[in-house]
């Protein structure tokens, strides 16, 4: 699966970290971590809560082997701590690979 992330808002909403992760790529412990929390079922049940200042909002397109592609927009806040994790790790591979170009 390829996920495309960005992140904006928090304290410096100039900042918006983002890339390109493909499961393929991580480690299998990892890319099946990554899966199971972004599992579009989970992201459309998403219930919004009412907007929060400098709330970090993500938008995340998955894009499946099949060619399918599903988009989602989320506040943090919204997120179960499992999907937060998974994705403040993303965003740190993505910062990172920003760093080494």
């Amino acid at each position: 699966m390829k996920i495309f992330l960005r992140r904006e808002g928090g304290q410096i909403p100039t900042y918006c970290p983002q890339g390109i992760i493909e499961t393929d790529d991580l480690p299998s412990e990892e890319a099946n971590q990554v899966i199971d929390a972004l599992e579009p079922e989970r992201l459309r049940s998403l219930q919004p809560t009412s907007e929060m200042p400098d709330a970090f909002n993500y938008f995340i397109r998955l894009e499946k082997a099949d060619g399918s592609i599903e988009e989602f927009q989320c506040q943090e806040c919204d997120l179960d701590s499992k999907a937060q994790k998974v994705l403040h790790q993303l965003i740190n591979k993505i910062q990172r690979s920003l760093r080494d170009c």
